[in-house]
């Protein structure tokens, strides 16, 4: 592992267990125990381990949008993507609790936005492909696809601070993705045929 690495990793560490307000050039320097002239050779403030790692983020989320083919994928592809998204999440939970922040830099609002690009077009590819093979009833007009994006982002968004804080002590992570990825695939039982309900039961019903 590149000495890069281990800031990126030692830094998400930080963020996951600790909050952002942990993140210090002081405290990376001396848990790596190197120099502040080794840190800042990779990262001269500390705003660019912040924006690397949400660049970490989002090309490890399109990486797994990517592998789908959303033209031939189901119900049940959409539920196991999105388990595999929340799972990823989880891992970067750190950037989630830090993005609530008004302090970060424009660079990093600018990464925020490409999150926000590719889970839209994730969404409105997948829908359009459900209903292409008669899964949903039909296609949401552009108002109402945005008001379903909107509840969407806000179980993708939030049920890592409502697991961390709240249900952590009931339930085991892997539990909590798939209770919650079960809560974002019911904003589909609306628009399903019968056809697509099926598929909607089975899922909803997996252990």
């Amino acid at each position: 592992m590149t000495l890069k690495d281990k800031i990126l990793r030692t830094a998400l560490r930080i963020l996951n267990d600790e909050g952002l307000a942990q993140l210090k050039v002081e405290r990376l320097t001396k848990e790596l125990e190197i120099s502040k002239g080794n840190l800042n050779y990779y990262f001269p403030k500390k705003e660019d381990i912040i924006i690397t790692l949400f660049r970490d983020f989002n090309d490890k989320q399109q990486a797994i949008r990517d592998r789908i083919n959303p033209e031939v994928s189901d119900i049940k592809a959409y539920h196991e993507t999105v388990v595999e998204l929340f799972s990823l999440r989880r891992k970067y939970r750190g950037l989630t609790f830090a993005s609530a922040s008004k302090s970060y830099p424009r660079q990093v609002m600018i990464e925020i936005d490409e999150q926000f690009k590719g889970r839209n077009k994730f969404i409105e590819s997948f829908w359009s492909a459900l209903y292409a093979q008669g899964l949903i009833k039909y296609l949401p007009d552009e108002e109402e696809l945005k008001m379903v994006i909107d509840r969407l982002y806000l179980i993708t968004n939030y049920w890592i601070l409502m697991y961390e804080y709240h249900l952590s002590g009931e339930m085991g992570y892997k539990e909590a993705v798939r209770y919650f990825a079960n809560l974002y695939m019911q904003e589909l039982q609306y628009y399903v045929t019968e056809k697509g309900n099926e598929q909607l039961q089975e899922v909803l019903n997996m252990n």
